[in-house]
């Protein structure tokens, strides 16, 4: 059971080869630009503020980001004043990044008429 070679190899991953290690796995590089990959399954995490510390309230996963991005912004908006994140892959995107990506010209779920 030593730290010998045989066994140890790891097969590099590729979006670290060609981009670096610091690369959230929520983005894809097309052609020289990075876009989000909205089709990658997200958790919602939900924590309320008590006494300056932050407790964990709920979690919640949805197949994809795009389902959860509309879930904040159409059918919880009150959920900013919760403090909330998205968490996709190894990437977090706190409620201002959430609406952003939500009203990219690149987000695909139609959204609702307001």
């Amino acid at each position: 059971m030593g730290g010998g070679p045989s066994g140890s190899s790891r097969e590099p991953n590729l979006k670290s080869t060609l981009l670096g290690p610091d690369i959230p796995s929520a983005w894809l590089l097309q052609g020289e630009i990075m876009k989000f990959s909205y089709g990658l399954p997200a958790e919602l995490l939900v924590t309320k503020h008590k006494s300056g510390a932050r407790s964990r309230r709920g979690c919640r996963r949805f197949a994809t980001a795009a389902e959860a991005i509309r879930f904040v912004v159409e059918d919880f908006p009150a959920i900013s004043t919760l403090g909330a994140w998205m968490q996709v892959g190894n990437e977090r995107f706190d409620v201002t990044d959430i609406h952003r990506l939500y009203e990219s010209d690149d987000y695909p779920l139609r959204r609702r008429t307001r």
